[in-house]
């Protein structure tokens, strides 16, 4: 048992507003050799490799607690029937469960935030669904529990002496808060002088109108890795200044800020890439772009940052907000801009048993 991190309380708070939030569904297909029975085998191989997978939260009057149990608890569920192996039928079958699925959510009550539900397609396909909550896993982990079920399923074996994410807690506990502190007062010193968005809120009489919008697109960016080379800068610390410069064009502030949700896995903890466990945390990226000011300087600027921010990316925004002189009643800042890049879950060679059609869907909180 131990204490919940920062990012971890945010996630259960809003779960316990609406339990479908900070939901995320996989799913994917299985071909060849796989029952049903079989897959549980090797997944709770996975769950007693992994104490997090095995991790329920208890709450009392003034905190939260993570407690690991020692059976895996895991909620699994066959549905009756047979799907129709038609792609449009399938599809709609698919939809229609993962919403019914997500709005199910998790409540503080869960014994496990992980769940499956097994679907037998029509051509010998099983369709699995895996349901868990963001308070137990970031964007990071999924692929490394799929690789880790995948080489169980074809009978490998599972490191289960990997760091584990109880050592990222105790490492959180050990940092010097005052450090990091000073960091962020001094980063965030303009912090009152920074533009908002502002966007619009919902309407009282907009209840029927849904929480969540999406909207895909898909840009070419041929000359992005001769800029990043260029210049001597990551991806990330591009595209964060192209965020930059929409804000500073809409709100007609030279200082600007956003959320940026990093990986937290730059740490000093050996093998933190392999912990499977909620790292990721939020923080506030400023910008000062005065008219004038040349696009390289900015990178230049963004990339500092962004190098010197990492040692101090784990402080919770509660801390931030307090460091940087900001009301509790106020927002850093009301935009967040996210850059993915996960690894990717390995092929099997030579294997019996194939995971294709993996999708991910994960669900934030708007409110």
């Amino acid at each position: 048992m131990h204490p919940v991190t920062t990012p971890q309380a945010g996630f259960l708070s809003a779960m316990m507003r609406d339990p479908s939030e900070y939901t995320i569904q996989i799913a994917f297909d299985i071909t060849g050799n796989m029952d049903v029975q079989r897959l549980r085998a090797s997944w709770h191989a996975v769950a007693m490799a992994h104490p997090i997978v095995r991790t329920m939260f208890v709450s009392t009057a003034s905190v939260l607690v993570q407690a690991v149990a020692k059976d895996d608890r895991t909620e699994w569920t066959e549905l009756d029937g047979v799907w129709t192996a038609n792609d449009d039928a399938l599809q709609a079958a698919t939809d229609a469960f993962m919403a019914a699925d997500r709005t199910r959510g998790f409540s503080m009550a869960s014994v496990s935030f992980h769940r499956f539900t097994v679907a037998r397609i029509a051509d010998g396909r099983l369709c699995v669904f895996w349901t868990e909550h963001h308070s137990v896993a970031d964007g990071w982990s999924a692929p490394l529990l799929i690789a880790d079920l995948m080489r169980a399923c074809a009978g490998a074996g599972i490191d289960a002496k990997r760091v584990k994410f109880r050592d990222h807690v105790e490492w959180l506990l050990a940092q010097d808060t005052a450090v990091s502190e000073q960091f962020w007062r001094e980063s965030l010193a303009h912090a009152a002088d920074a533009g908002k968005l502002a966007p619009p809120k919902p309407r009282a009489d907009d209840a029927a109108v849904a929480k969540y919008g999406e909207l895909h697109a898909s840009i070419e960016l041929p000359n992005l890795a001769a800029v990043c080379k260029t210049h001597g800068v990551t991806v990330s610390t591009v595209l964060r200044l192209a965020w930059a410069l929409v804000l500073r064009h809409f709100t007609r502030s030279e200082h600007v800020m956003f959320g940026s949700v990093v990986s937290g896995r730059d740490g000093s903890i050996n093998g933190i890439d392999e912990i499977v466990g909620v790292l990721i945390n939020t923080i506030a990226v400023p910008a000062h772009l005065p008219l004038g000011a040349s696009v390289a300087s900015a990178l230049a600027a963004m990339q500092s940052f962004s190098g010197d921010s990492i040692a101090h990316s784990h402080v919770g925004l509660v801390d931030v907000q307090r460091a940087a002189g900001v009301s509790s009643s106020s927002k850093l800042f009301d935009t967040i801009m996210v850059f993915e890049n996960y690894p990717t879950a390995p092929t099997l060679d030579e294997s019996e048993i194939c995971f294709t059609s993996i999708k991910a869907v994960d669900y934030w909180d708007t409110m």
